[in-house]
């Protein structure tokens, strides 16, 4: 069945939130993201995806690297997703490390449809009727995504810049 598909970008004009930090102990983000995924976004932890998990085991200075999917449905038609990439290493002797955290988000709106009538209510429904709606769907989930960053900063204690 053919689908219309409505792709939104939560964070524009900017693609993505880049959190940059040096200093103790970066790998603790990723020992904490799962659980503020879950929290932030009010989902159950099947709606929290781990779908990369490497770090090298060789030397003091270790490389890290940690990708997290977290999808939360709004309604029938529209979901939020958000994407978190942690890159960073860490020297295991003195706990000192870097990491990189990019945080990117969209909604994702989806009607199928199984002939160019249907197609076309959807497009004039959406257009009319659901658009104030996914304003407000893409306006919480930037408020949502503003809310796992404090929650990053305040873990990795980086002063909030007003």
């Amino acid at each position: 069945m053919p689908k219309l598909l409505i792709i939104d970008d939560i964070l524009a004009p900017e693609e993505s939130i880049v959190i940059n930090y040096k200093g103790d102990n970066p790998i603790q983000v990723v020992h904490k993201i799962s659980g503020w995924l879950k929290s932030v976004f009010m989902v159950e932890t099947k709606d929290v995806y781990e779908r990369q998990f490497k770090i090298s085991k060789l030397g003091d200075v270790r490389d890290f690297f940690n990708l997290w999917h977290v999808e939360k449905s709004k309604d029938k038609w529209s979901k939020i997703f958000c994407k978190v990439v942690i890159d960073g290493k860490q020297s295991w002797s003195t706990k000192k490390g870097s990491v990189r955290i990019e945080i990117t988000a969209w909604l994702q709106t989806s009607y199928n449809y199984s002939n160019f009538i249907q197609r076309s209510f959807w497009l004039l429904y959406n257009r009319i009727f659901y658009y104030k709606m996914r304003r407000k769907y893409i306006q919480e989930g930037r408020t949502l995504v503003e809310t796992l960053k404090d929650e990053i900063y305040k873990a990795l204690k980086i002063p909030k810049l007003e």
